[in-house]
């Protein structure tokens, strides 16, 4: 009987050093994953939404220019001396900010419209390390797209040569 008692109690013993153990190799899975998994995921959903976003832009601006028979002097006004030289150039604000607010509303619905998306990281992706990046079976990540779009335009001067500048909105 006696026997029975050291043994049940090794047994005790040795499954809650397993379960330990077990437990320290799931937090540093944890560990790991949060350190390397999900930058890497972040910034391949970054860079996917960016491509998306943009080509979804370039399709509405070529969309809209085309309906509307809008042309590169639609978007600023020049004025012009007696001489008829050129003396200074305006942005045409209206037009410029109705295409702002339009493309931003337009890409708004657009990321409305953008479903979860699985992308699958390899398990070398956890060592942190290069050369491992790509090794492995897929991690299988979900990206659930958020947010609104905001749109704002630039103007920028500069010189281009003697008495010639570039002009761009």
């Amino acid at each position: 009987m006696f026997y029975f008692g050291k043994f049940f109690l090794r047994l005790k013993r040795f499954i809650i050093v397993l379960t330990v153990f077990f437990l320290l190799i799931i937090l540093c899975f944890i560990y790991l994953f949060e350190r390397f998994a999900v930058p890497a995921a972040l910034e391949l959903a970054k860079e996917r939404s960016v491509s998306r976003v943009n080509s979804s832009i370039a399709e509405y601006l070529k969309e809209r220019i085309r309906d509307e028979g809008l042309e590169a002097g639609d978007l600023y006004n020049a004025y012009f001396d007696e001489e008829g030289r050129l003396t200074y150039l305006e942005v045409n604000s209206v037009m410029v900010n109705t295409l702002c607010a339009d493309t931003a509303e337009h890409i708004s619905k657009e990321l409305n419209k953008l479903s979860t998306e699985k992308i699958s990281l390899p398990v070398g992706v956890l060592t942190g390390l290069g050369f491992f990046s790509h090794l492995g079976d897929g991690i299988p990540v979900y990206i659930t797209p958020s947010g609104k779009a905001e749109a704002d335009y630039e103007t920028e001067v500069v010189s281009a040569g003697i008495g010639q500048v570039n002009f761009k909105v």
